[in-house]
């Protein structure tokens, strides 16, 4: 989730040797978006768009035993699934379990949280996603997991979730 300087995580796992593949899309305007690119590439991250071509490389880069970043706490595409979250339905974007449940991947947990003096990444137990022979059950219940993990996290520093775009759809008022 994008929380505390979600940003540091990346370029810390990187510079201790964690080969990565990060999932990005553009949210802003295209010169903030490109500016923000460049700063996040400047050390050797390997950034990816999150369309196919950029999912393939991330599962590739698993299947190498590699790691790939999602985040999953917004649904950019509009195209996620149903859940409660922070007990309002919306829908989160199912690639973290996704590609998880395809190549048997596990998903590790990790939030970034500002501190006084520095930063803190904290690293929580993987979370294994099942692979039956229901692909919508295994995804609703895989994104269970993560959604259960990512309320605690923000919940332990709500001022530290850095979210600038709608997570939830609008209230629609009840008619009279």
């Amino acid at each position: 989730a994008h929380v505390g300087a979600f940003d540091f995580i990346g370029h810390y796992l990187h510079a201790v040797g964690y080969p990565l593949v990060i999932l990005t899309t553009r949210t802003t305007s295209r010169l903030v978006f490109d500016g923000v690119t460049y700063l996040r590439q400047a050390n050797g991250l390997a950034l990816v768009d999150a369309n196919a071509s950029g999912v393939r490389k991330a599962l590739v880069s698993l299947h190498k035993g590699e790691f790939a970043v999602v985040v999953s706490d917004r649904d950019f595409f509009s195209n996620g699934i149903s859940v409660p979250f922070f007990g309002r339905e919306t829908t989160l974007p199912q690639g973290a379990v996704r590609m998880a449940r395809d190549t048997g991947a596990v998903v590790v947990p990790i939030f970034g949280r500002r501190k006084k003096r520095g930063h803190q990444i904290i690293v929580l137990p993987p979370l294994a996603i099942e692979k039956t022979d229901d692909l919508q059950v295994d995804l609703k219940q895989g994104l269970g997991k993560i959604v259960e993990v990512m309320e605690a996290a923000i919940a332990a520093a709500p001022s530290q979730w850095v979210m600038f775009q709608a997570v939830w759809p609008p209230e629609v008022p009840a008619s009279v």
